[in-house]
């Protein structure tokens, strides 16, 4: 059944700030540092508010009034003790924030990715690995949201309010001439607003696409150079880069010309109390004192407004963030049984089985088999007869379109899945190797085996000659990305050790001797044919197995369909 990813196609954005719910159990955790940073970014804020009318009082009062020295000199000393009151409260909330930020970031990052792992196998039929490294990295843009940025609008606010105050109260008229200039913050807003939140999505999707772009490119390097089309990628990359350095760059200039239309409006109101103050000044109505406590009350009159200005332009590339993160989020797992089983006892049943990738096009259909436990069952069929989509049915990759699996008689959906997953191990025709030592990918699915019980595996299998002398340091080689630095027939081996050493009480051979010596393949038929004589065997393959082997029970499968079983033993 094919599952539907919407948000890997581009549309009209929709943003809501109901979304922001996927946020708070995150604040709940740190809301008391969230609450003292707060309390040290209110007091940093308002400490020095009173600054501008205690120079009031020192430029009318004592310089062109009492000339008292020892007030000017306790003036200046309350100015300074304010001041660095306010860097030390500054500098805390900036650590607090940060650290705060910081954590949240880790945390979503973490959270993002287990839920990514835990997403339907049909999800990554249509992602990219580079596309869903971007998605992951755009949770920085989440950050806004557990910074000091939130709480300062709130406080600015308030920095409004109290400003407005003692602007009336040290001259109404030219407070209203201070005011004049807003108005124009509103028309200049509203229509770029709207086109930096479409540009900004537009962005994040671009730089996704092209990261997956760039990832399956290097991943295929061994490709392009064998068909020496390096120059063609590299421009197709190129111009993916170009492309979304023009959008940047658009993303900048409206930024750019919100600002300094910003700055210029403010000066112009600089200009604007200067012209009327100074008359006022002239004719004697109001002391340069006022008007230097004025003009520095206006700078908290215009800071906030335009902070809440372009609030917008801030907070609209978070919410396109917390949307495409959310996006992913709010998608639906791989669906969980409830049930644990044990120690297999009765084996694997297909029942009326059909499977549709694309619920047009059947794969598999009216799929009927029992395979009983400790059974040895072959699989055998062409290419794209539906070998491998039943594997992946059996290990609930895929439901089935119609009807059912079961195991030990138990519904195979209402299967906890590591239960289900934990007792199989499987040797698939891609193999994934981790860019890691030979150990360690052959460990994998039992880390804390010890390095004697590997050897001597490798020893019972005939096997500890072929891995000391195959590699360069032996079982601490590293093999490189996807086991880049070894042989198709390395690979297959080391895959089949990693399913051996998990235990399994299913073993599954997809193709897994395909590129493996002959000799080494006879040593691993005859492991499983001594070694494993209770484990459940299924061994994909395309064509016939020699008649000596172990097999119980050949499935003959064509165009999705069972066309023969024979037993062999």
């Amino acid at each position: 059944m094919k599952e539907d990813f919407n948000f890997l196609t581009p549309k009209k954005e929709d943003i809501s700030l109901a979304k922001l719910k996927i946020l708070l159990p995150y604040f709940k955790i740190h809301l008391g540092s969230f609450v003292i940073a707060s309390i040290f970014l209110i007091i940093s804020s308002f400490i020095t508010i009173p600054v501008p009318y205690l120079t009031k009082i020192v430029i009318d009062k004592v310089l062109l009034g009492s000339k008292n020295a020892k007030l000017l000199v306790n003036l200046v000393i309350i100015m300074a003790i304010l001041h660095i009151a306010r860097s030390i409260f500054s500098g805390m909330t900036q650590y607090l924030f940060t650290k705060l930020n910081q954590e949240i970031i880790a945390t979503l990052k973490s959270e993002l990715f287990k839920k990514i792992l835990k997403l339907p196998f049909s999800f990554y039929d249509q992602a990219q690995t580079g596309y869903l490294l971007s998605r992951i990295g755009e949770i920085e843009g989440l950050g806004f949201f557990f910074s000091s940025t939130l709480v300062s609008q709130l406080i600015r606010l308030g920095e409004f309010i109290f400003a407005l105050f003692m602007l009336f109260y040290l001259n109404w008229k030219l407070t209203l001439v201070a005011l004049s200039i807003l108005p124009f913050y509103y028309l200049a807003l509203k229509p770029l607003s709207q086109r930096i939140t479409y540009i900004t999505k537009d962005v994040l999707e671009s730089s996704a696409k092209l990261m997956g772009k760039v990832q399956e490119r290097i991943s295929g390097a061994e490709v392009i150079k064998l068909f020496a089309t390096e120059e063609r990628e590299a421009m197709e990359i190129e111009k993916g880069f170009k492309e979304i350095s023009r959008k940047n760059v658009l993303q900048s200039i409206i930024f750019t010309l919100f600002s300094e239309f910003n700055i210029t409006l403010i000066a112009l109101g600089g200009l604007l109390i200067l012209w009327r103050g100074g008359l006022d000044i002239i004719n004697g109505s109001f002391t340069l004192g006022s008007y230097i406590a004025f003009t520095a009350y206006a700078q908290r009159l215009y800071g906030p407004i335009q902070s809440l200005a372009t609030f917008n332009f801030t907070i609209y590339p978070a919410l396109v963030s917390l949307k495409r993160v959310t996006e992913i989020m709010e998608m639906a797992k791989e669906e969980e049984g409830e049930i644990t089983i044990n120690k297999l006892k009765e084996g694997i049943s297909f029942v009326n089985v059909y499977f549709s990738y694309d619920g047009k096009n059947k794969v598999l259909e009216n799929i009927n088999l029992d395979i009983k436990v400790g059974e040895k069952v072959a699989i055998v069929g062409p290419n794209g007869s539906g070998k491998t989509t039943l594997i992946r049915l059996l290990l609930r990759m895929y439901k089935p379109s119609e009807g059912k699996i079961f195991i030990d008689s138990i519904d195979l959906d209402k299967i906890k899945l590591s239960s289900l997953r934990e007792k199989i191990g499987i040797v698939s025709q891609n193999i994934f190797l981790f860019n890691d030592t030979v150990r360690n990918n052959i460990s994998y699915a039992n880390p804390n085996i010890s390095d004697n019980e590997i050897n001597n595996l490798l020893k019972e299998m005939d096997l500890y000659q072929f891995f000391m002398e195959g590699f360069p340091n032996g079982l601490d080689t590293i093999i490189g990305e996807r086991g880049v630095k070894t042989s198709g027939g390395q690979k297959k081996i080391i895959a089949f050790l990693r399913a051996i050493l998990k235990n399994p009480e299913i073993l599954i051979l997809d193709e897994a001797t395909s590129e493996i010596d002959t000799r080494v393949e006879e040593k691993i038929f005859k492991f499983i044919k001594e070694k494993m004589k209770d484990t459940t065997c299924v061994i994909i393959t395309p064509k016939d197995l020699p008649k000596e082997t172990f097999i119980n029970k050949i499935v003959y499968l064509e165009n999705g369909k069972i066309v023969n079983i024979v037993t062999m033993i």
